[in-house]
């Protein structure tokens, strides 16, 4: 036998010459040329060191050989297909899991809108949500995680980001707060009435980087530390209800805040950098269909 390269295209005609019996009519099949066809069947001829197939008649009709070779050369064929072909991602059959890093602020606002179109085009799919936490960044480069959604982060170059939408950030306080009644809605209240009350500050972690919500807004103030701190976004509503504590959020969470507890929104005393959610994954599945499809519910125009 020589042991010369077989490719695809040999494959392909030696099952199309046992469908069809002829030369010219599996070289048709195959969009090759007569002299294509020939070519490749002297390959495979000396390939295998037998004729495969022999004139008889009108036609061609396989060898002993060729009939031994045959569940060999199919299973070949329909691997090196299914290695070749683009890959596919069906959602309405898929069963698979993605998994998906945000804070619980993210999941109230980003996630939520995308599950019930989630659950329609993938109805059999699931979706794994967890806190970001220091090893997120190493679990989306190893795929423990699919993708994150966080602000603006520094990231590795290898790494991907979509942006979904941009906030301003806002101070939320109880409705009858004196810092509420003191400033007329729409106006920024003062920089000294605003330093005479003590803050709630939401943190959390992302790889080895604290994300602060309020840092850069109150840096000009020089207010010193915030009395509580938390990585939780939604118990904080519930806390500002029963004390004089002034917390620092995304817009749009204070808006969804609002419509259930006596809750009221004052811009920052002084204006600084929008809040800018990302979804952000590695590189690792930029090319993956079934990421690409996961990623396409999170479009930007969903949040405009």
């Amino acid at each position: 036998m020589n042991h010369a390269n077989l490719n695809l295209e040999h494959l392909r005609l030696f099952m199309a010459l046992m469908e069809t019996g002829a030369l010219h009519r599996a070289a048709t099949r195959q969009e090759m040329s007569q002299p294509a066809a020939s070519r490749a069947l002297a390959h495979l001829r000396e390939t295998f060191g037998d004729k495969l197939f022999t004139k008889s008649g009108m036609g061609m009709v396989p060898t002993a050989r060729a009939m031994a070779l045959l569940p060999a050369l199919r299973e070949a064929r329909d691997k090196l297909e299914a290695v070749l072909s683009p890959p596919r991602f069906d959602p309405r059959a898929s069963e698979r899991r993605f998994r998906l890093a945000v804070a619980d602020n993210a999941f109230f606002v980003v996630v939520s809108p995308v599950i019930p179109e989630f659950l329609r085009q993938a109805p059999r799919a699931y979706l794994d949500v967890a806190p970001p936490g220091m090893a997120a960044v190493d679990d989306l480069r190893t795929g423990a995680l699919d993708a994150a959604i966080v602000p603006q982060v520094e990231l590795p170059p290898e790494f991907h980001r979509r942006k979904l939408f941009s906030a301003e950030f806002v101070c939320l306080m109880r409705k009858d707060h004196p810092l509420a009644l003191a400033t007329p809605e729409g106006k920024r209240p003062a920089m000294e009435e605003f330093a005479r009350y003590r803050r709630l500050a939401i943190r959390f972690r992302w790889g080895a980087e604290t994300l602060a919500m309020e840092k850069r807004a109150l840096e000009p103030l020089n207010a010193g530390e915030p009395a509580i701190q938390t990585p939780y976004f939604l118990g904080v509503p519930h806390v500002l209800v029963d004390t004089d504590l002034v917390v620092v959020v995304p817009k749009p969470s204070a808006v969804r805040f609002m419509a259930t507890l006596p809750l009221a929104i004052r811009p920052t005393p002084v204006p600084f950098s929008r809040f800018q959610p990302e979804l952000v994954w590695h590189d690792r599945s930029q090319a993956d269909p079934g990421m690409q499809w996961f990623r396409s519910l999170f479009c930007p125009a969903r949040y405009a």
